[in-house]
């Protein structure tokens, strides 16, 4: 006779409750797959705990990283440009916010900065009966002059203008302009030809415009610009040929910057 609440040990060994007796667990129904070995189907919430755990991961959260590359190796790249020009323009002046002129002063006559020689060596000369125009404007922010001379051939039969404009930049600085308008010269309308100058000035470049009917040199030597025009009606009334206009437009900027600069 036993007590109620009172503990029986059973011949195995496993003790037991008169009054909550222990419910044995049922037998996994046993199945067949297709190989026709024996598995056991877990009931009751066992298949939870015996299934793999689920990932809890969100479907974006494998594209966060490289999203996150991609930004950080775009930012890096552009630091790296921005040293690379502030390296390369603290050379040139292209970020430079102190006032370069190289000494260079304009004069109240600025047609007479020009030496003639080049021009009768191309086989042209003033046009008897012309006199050069020039203009001279002062400014505390830039200084410029402009000469304007019409030659012609040693026949006089035909007609061309040189056109010369000198200015000195003292406050803003000139050199991304100048730049610029090289860097996108092939952009214009009209296909235009460009050559590059060296050992003129800082930067120096040729556009050849109408099949060189019309050729412009600009020259920079720090914070000043210079530009020679020569312009012809056509190619085929043009007095130089277009060969010799680089070495003459060359020489005409070489004795006025030297003129300027005294």
């Amino acid at each position: 006779m036993h007590r109620p609440g009172a503990q029986q040990h059973n011949g195995e060994g496993f003790s037991t409750s008169s009054e909550n007796p222990a419910r044995p667990l049922a037998p996994a129904p046993i199945t067949q797959n297709r190989h026709g070995e024996n598995t056991f189907r877990a009931d009751d919430g066992l298949s939870d705990l015996l299934s793999p755990p689920r990932s809890t991961r969100s479907p974006l959260r494998g594209l966060l990283w490289p999203t996150i590359a991609v930004v950080l190796t775009s930012c890096i790249g552009a630091a790296i440009l921005v040293g690379l020009r502030s390296s390369k323009g603290t050379e040139d002046g292209y970020l430079g916010s102190t006032p370069d002129t190289r000494g260079y002063q304009l004069t109240d006559t600025p047609c007479t900065v020009l030496d003639l020689k080049p021009i009768a060596a191309a086989g042209a000369a003033p046009a008897t009966g012309s006199s050069p125009t020039y203009s001279v404007a002062r400014h505390p922010a830039v200084d410029t002059s402009q000469c304007r001379m019409t030659l012609t051939d040693k026949g006089g039969r035909t007609t061309v203008f040189l056109d010369t404009t000198a200015t000195v930049h003292k406050v803003s600085n000139p050199v991304p302009a100048f730049l610029a308008e090289f860097e996108t010269v092939d952009q214009q309308s009209g296909k235009p030809e460009v050559e590059k100058i060296s050992g003129l000035g800082d930067d120096a470049y040729i556009v050849y415009e109408r099949n060189g009917a019309l050729a412009t040199l600009r020259v920079r030597d720090g914070w000043f610009v210079y530009e020679i025009l020569w312009r012809s009606s056509s190619p085929s009334s043009d007095i130089v040929p277009r060969d010799a206009k680089s070495p003459m437009l060359q020489a005409l900027a070489s004795h006025a910057l030297s003129e300027l600069s005294r």
